[in-house]
């Protein structure tokens, strides 16, 4: 249950994506925070999956990059890995569904 709505909110987020125009799609750069180490390694694998299997749909090409940083569902991880992405400018940072609310808005 919790990783299908995991999934569902990763592709929904992508989904949201497709839909906004970009004037260049390879300068747009996407950040992704899973909890790929800890508590379910196979989860954040089917995450990134599905991400990209989005991606392949993007319309036009070539698609954004996928960048995918881990967050071990710990909010004190996340919000360090968000702040990196931030930091060199991506453009849409997804991610830390595993502590909704506790990661402060960055």
């Amino acid at each position: 249950m919790i990783l299908r709505d995991c999934l569902r909110t990763a592709l929904f987020g992508l989904t949201g994506l497709l839909a906004i125009p970009i004037a260049n799609a390879a300068a747009t750069q996407i950040g992704v925070i899973v909890p790929e180490s800890w508590p379910d390694k196979a989860q954040a694998e089917e995450i990134r999956n599905g991400m990209l299997l989005s991606l392949k749909t993007w319309p036009g090409q070539p698609a954004p990059p996928l960048v995918i940083n881990d967050s071990a569902c710990h909010s004190a991880k996340s919000a360090a890995a968000a702040r990196a992405l931030i930091d060199v400018k991506f453009d849409v940072v997804l991610g830390c569904w595993c502590m909704l609310g506790s990661v402060p808005k960055i």
